[in-house]
């Protein structure tokens, strides 16, 4: 026994001399890629902020009391940087700017501009005149010296800052090769891929990508390229321009619809899904979006409700039943009629939904007595009307638009006692019509002959809601 006690404690002192031993925290093949990486994208390495401050307000001191010759080398080399810091304002200072750049000159070595155009990269701005003037400093001794950068500015006029961020866009979506890879090769890759110059590139690229879904064009590719592009291991690249990203994507088809190519528009909408949810569960996440382009969502969304609906319930509904009730609401949303569209299952059609569909698509969860596990529910806002459309022998429920009674769409899955069919079928005005006589038209004649009533310019004919051959 005392020889397995002193077993025990020298595996917990070994246990314990592993937890207190500082591991590093990226692997060294990591590390030296991202050190690759730096060398080869023309990223510098910053100084920490404390002492980027403490130099910049020493320089700033010095140029005020005109003791330039006091300022060191490697002070001057910190200013690129430093001329941004929040707070200091030192752009805006013209006697430190103009100094710089004098010792710049006077200093010409090729690692004094690296410095330069790593600040010109990283806090790039076409309305920013100090950018503008660091980039004829850079242009001056382009050709000096031995390195990429005058290759990088033939090809995408890298240090043009009205044209580069469309000709690197260019670039990137032209290229065959990974996103990452011509991002290297045009000097802003690494770090600077997110920053500065690297952002604007990736906006121009939304601007092209949107032209050219607004023109009709086939822009499958040209969405896989800019999928690459902003997406990483760890998600969206781009944090501050999510907005932008929306917005690219959902104009076209507020612009132009009849002309965007339909390939798109489902992986459009997961996109969107995935980077901010869904608007009807999470508005707070589409505040800055356009009215507009919410209104793009919202449609892509009813209709992969209703398509939900259908594909799902064409799994647990009876044949005989069935294929009336989908050329019914199916005419509705094709004429345009269904502006919402809100999917409720139970266990079974819950499972068949996340078969068919992708993790992130929504709907509600059925729950309570009442119901059984292969009951589901469409509920559908139609000219100002709240519709709720049961599968088997579940009635259609319609509610006029102030009755308080109406169940609310986009309950979310959260809400698991959301909908119950006592809940859900109280208080309707149509007091539920019963799917009778489906061959005949029967049940369809009355549920449209209430919505027409009850609506303006919202009509259908016998022609629109019968399947063919009924």
């Amino acid at each position: 026994m005392v020889g397995l006690r002193a077993a025990i404690g020298k595996l917990e002192h070994v246990a314990e001399q592993f937890t207190r031993s500082n591991l590093p925290s990226k692997s060294k093949i990591q590390s030296e890629a991202e050190a690759i990486e730096r060398k080869f994208s023309g990223v510098a390495e910053l100084p920490k902020p404390e002492e980027l401050r403490a130099t910049c307000l020493r320089v700033q001191r010095l140029v005020k009391d005109r003791r330039h010759d006091e300022i060191l080398d490697r002070d001057w080399r910190q200013i690129p940087w430093g001329l941004w810091l929040p707070q200091l304002e030192l752009k805006n200072d013209p006697d430190l700017v103009r100094a710089y750049f004098g010792w710049l000159s006077t200093k010409n070595r090729q690692k004094n501009y690296r410095n330069l155009i790593d600040a010109y990269l990283r806090f790039f701005d076409q309305s920013d005149q100090l950018i503008s003037a660091f980039a004829d400093e850079i242009v001056k001794v382009l050709h000096e010296y031995n390195w990429a950068w005058s290759n990088r500015h033939e090809k995408v006029a890298l240090f043009d800052p009205e044209h580069a961020p469309n000709r690197i866009a260019e670039a990137v979506l032209d290229d065959s090769r990974p996103v990452h890879q011509t991002l290297i090769e045009q000097g802003v890759g690494g770090e600077i891929s997110t920053l500065g110059l690297g952002a604007e590139s990736f906006k121009s690229a939304l601007a092209r990508y949107s032209n050219s879904v607004t023109q009709g064009q086939d822009s499958d590719a040209l969405f896989s390229k800019l999928m690459e592009w902003a997406n990483a291991d760890s998600g969206f690249r781009f944090a501050d321009l999510r907005s932008e990203f929306a917005e690219a994507l959902l104009t076209p088809w507020s612009d132009s619809p009849a002309a965007c190519p339909k390939g798109i528009q489902d992986r459009s909408r997961e996109a969107l899904l995935s980077l901010l949810d869904d608007p009807r569960l999470h508005p707070g996440k589409w505040i800055d979006i356009s009215e507009r382009s919410k209104a793009v969502m919202r449609g892509w969304l009813t209709g992969l409700a209703l398509r939900q609906y259908l594909e799902v319930v064409d799994k647990i509904a009876y044949d005989y039943q069935w294929r009336y009730r989908k050329a019914f609401w199916t005419a509705y949303f094709d004429k345009g009629y269904m502006t919402e569209a809100w999917v409720v299952f139970g266990p079974q059609g819950a499972r068949w939904a996340r078969q068919l569909f992708d993790e992130q698509t929504p709907f509600g969860r059925l729950d309570g007595t009442g119901t059984q596990n292969n009951h589901a529910l469409l509920i559908m806002k139609i000219g100002g009307l709240t519709v709720a459309d049961w599968s088997h022998d579940g009635k259609c429920h319609i509610w006029l638009p102030n009755n308080e009674d109406a169940p609310k769409l986009h309950g979310g899955v959260d809400y698991l006692d959301r909908y119950k069919k006592r809940d859900v079928d109280y208080g309707s005005d149509n007091g539920g019509t019963i799917h009778a006589a489906s061959d005949s038209g029967t049940w369809q004649w009355r549920v449209e002959s209430f919505i027409r009533e009850n609506t303006s310019n919202v009509s259908l004919s016998r022609s629109d809601y019968m399947p063919r051959g009924g």
